[in-house]
């Protein structure tokens, strides 16, 4: 499964505009999305994905409540499937 959501801003803010971040921990997937942009010219850049990030996510959860959503999001979707989010 792949998602493309608008994290442009964020995503500006971390890498500019040669290309896009993608949060991917399946290594077969993440191949065909850097292939595929190679071929276009839409290039991506692997986000980390590591589980002290995601320990973070709980913290922010309590501070900002409008990220609610992005975060189950992100503890039940992406963390237990092959799953690539842009």
């Amino acid at each position: 499964m792949i998602d493309s959501a608008t994290l442009t801003g964020a995503m500006m803010i971390a890498l500019g505009d040669g290309c896009t971040g993608v949060f991917c921990k399946d290594n077969n997937l993440w191949e065909l999305i850097e292939k595929s942009g190679a071929e276009t010219g839409d290039r991506a850049w692997r986000m980390p994905h590591y589980k002290h990030y995601f320990g973070m996510l709980k913290i922010l959860k309590i501070f900002f409540m409008e990220i609610t959503a992005a975060i189950w999001f992100l503890m039940n979707v992406f963390c237990r499937r092959n799953f690539a989010h842009a």
